[in-house]
């Protein structure tokens, strides 16, 4: 009983240190973010059955990685921020280009980094798992929005 109550209590930690690090000033969108990021959590905590003392150990690394990764997207996002491609020149057109796979390296090493800071705290079968988790949470959440249109 305990170890549930010490879970639930890294469980609201988790939830509010995310809320931390929100950065989107619309409510509307942050509280869709927030509810999306709680579901990823409780989504996550439940397929990896992580021990509390694993838990501990996991979520701050996790945390960290996310918080790195959400600002390559956000910078990515913004190369795109453009009204029509065709106003844009060949020297524009090919430095955003540049920038969009300068971004998806910088990704993949950052995952790359966590993967090994992953592999100090975490069994491979729970890493391998969280990757499972996180690709299922993703079709899960396509699948929720589409039959909500």
């Amino acid at each position: 009983m305990a170890n549930k109550k010490i879970v639930f209590l890294i469980f609201i930690i988790v939830i509010n240190s995310f809320n931390l690090y929100s950065q989107n000033n619309d409510n509307s969108t942050n509280d869709r973010k927030e509810k999306i990021k709680a579901q990823k959590i409780a989504f996550i905590t439940q397929s990896l059955d992580l021990s509390v003392s694993e838990a501990q150990l996991f979520w701050p690394v996790y945390n960290e990685y996310h918080k790195k990764i959400e600002k390559i997207i956000c910078d990515e996002r913004k190369l795109f921020k453009f009204d029509k491609i065709e106003t844009l020149t060949d020297k524009e057109i090919e430095a955003i280009s540049d920038k969009y796979i300068d971004s998806e390296v910088q990704q993949a090493d950052l995952l790359k980094e966590y993967h090994a800071k992953l592999k100090n705290v975490m069994s491979p079968k729970k890493i391998l798992q969280l990757y499972i988790a996180e690709k299922e949470f993703h079709k899960k959440l396509i699948k929720d929005l589409k039959n909500k249109q």
